[in-house]
């Protein structure tokens, strides 16, 4: 029997694909070369033995496989599809970008699924800007396209594009595909514009998929800054949980919007019943510490945060607060230097960290160690916390110029901070 030129097609493949299980790799290449000499011009038996080639890395062998495919059908998505990979695995990325612009800058303009590969590897090279104009092109040739128009959008989101975004996302939620997706991404332009209510519209109707969970978590937290508590905690309670760890996100939340309305006891005694029922949930003893701190109860933030520390002794946050609580709140400034450099040790880069060494070293009276980490600390987080403490420590130091100076200048974005103006206050300013 004569087999048809598909059947022929496909059995090229297949036999590739058999001889890639062939623990003998010299003899797969040598056998699939065998197979092919009987048909040099047959476009397929070159691919195929061009894939097997790749597979073995012998890409010496698998590029001029290819190229002789390729002048046989010089349009074949395929074929420039595994030349782009090839050429990437054996040169570089950039071999494989400047081979596929050459081509949709070319001959093959008109060939989507070049011209899509070509945009995905400019993303994947992080060349942003670039792979946005491409997917916008090939947006405009395939406006009902559900991959072009996600991506496309995505991308113009990543670059702050909100009006072109919601233009891709958009289009998704008429076309009924990905619009669950879609209506997630049209939450977050949304938010960039500062529409909270159209952010909350939008991840409302992320009723279920990969995005649900983080969606609803958003409208809680819109609600909440928006003031609207109690609309916040009945959403809140309303999101299905799929495990134990969105559990745990839940409840740090609802504890998070009572310490929003400065509810400290009630925020103490939610954790505590949470605890009750897991007491080797970390993050919630933690934050039920950071509470309890609010409250002045400094006994409870201790045990919960040494008892942290018995599971997890190298947790730079912890260490990091209960050396901050001992140097704030009490006079164990030595007690306190020995958690905080521990903390520094794990974490040096940490901000947080800096400023309490030299909040730390502040209490100790060691006033040129505190201003060096404080300014740090300031230069590396713009935080009106760490504006206070260094405001502060230059003032004693009778820099009362630069004091001011870096109080003022946090002021200017903070207007209502509470450190800051209780710090203010205590100078009489």
């Amino acid at each position: 029997l004569m087999e048809s030129k598909d059947q022929m097609d496909g059995a090229f493949l297949q036999i590739a694909a058999q001889l890639a299980r062939e623990p003998n790799r010299a003899l797969a290449l040598s056998l699939m070369e065998k197979l092919i000499e009987t048909r040099p011009k047959d476009a397929d038996a070159l691919f195929a033995y061009a894939h097997l080639a790749m597979r073995q890395a012998q890409f010496e062998i698998a590029l001029p496989a290819l190229d002789k495919a390729l002048a046989l059908r010089s349009d074949w998505p395929e074929a420039i599809l595994l030349k782009s990979q090839i050429l990437a695995l054996k040169d570089g990325r950039d071999k494989a970008l400047a081979y596929l612009e050459g081509l949709v800058s070319g001959d093959q303009s008109d060939n989507l699924e070049v011209g899509l590969r070509y945009a995905r590897m400019l993303a994947e090279a992080r060349q942003m800007e670039k792979a946005y104009e491409q997917f916008a092109k090939l947006a405009k040739r395939a406006p009902d396209h559900v991959d072009i128009n996600y991506f496309t959008g995505i991308l113009a989101l990543q670059l702050k594009k909100t009006k072109e975004a919601s233009k891709y996302f958009d289009r998704l939620v008429k076309i009924g595909r990905r619009n669950i997706e879609a209506h997630y991404y049209l939450g977050q332009v949304a938010e960039l514009n500062k529409d909270d209510q159209e952010a909350i519209d939008h991840y409302s109707s992320v009723k279920r998929g990969t995005f649900y969970f983080e969606a609803q978590i958003r409208v809680v937290a819109l609600l909440a800054d928006g003031g609207r508590y109690q609309a916040a905690k009945d959403h809140l309670h309303s999101i299905r949980v799929v495990n134990h760890k969105e559990s745990v996100r839940l409840q740090l939340l609802e504890g998070d919007l009572l310490r929003e309305q400065k509810k400290y006891r009630e925020a103490q005694e939610f954790y505590t019943a949470v605890l009750d029922k897991t007491p080797t949930e970390t993050s919630i003893r933690y934050a039920r510490a950071l509470v309890a701190e609010k409250l002045g109860d400094l006994e409870m933030v201790e045990r919960d945060l040494q008892d942290i520390l018995k599971v997890e002794p190298n947790n730079a946050q912890v260490l990091n607060a209960l050396g901050y609580t001992l140097a704030d709140r009490t006079t164990r400034y030595k007690e306190a230097l020995k958690y905080i450099e521990t903390a520094f040790k794990l974490e040096p880069d940490d901000a947080a960290v800096v400023d309490s060494l030299g909040w730390v070293h502040y209490r100790l009276g060691n006033l040129q160690q505190a201003v060096d980490h404080l300014r740090r600390a300031n230069e590396m987080a713009k935080d009106p916390e760490i504006a206070a403490h260094l405001g502060e420590v230059l003032w004693v130091m009778g820099k009362k110029n630069a004091a001011l100076e870096v109080w003022e200048t946090s002021l200017k974005e903070n207007p209502k901070h509470e450190a800051l103006l209780k710090v203010m206050k205590r100078f009489g300013l």
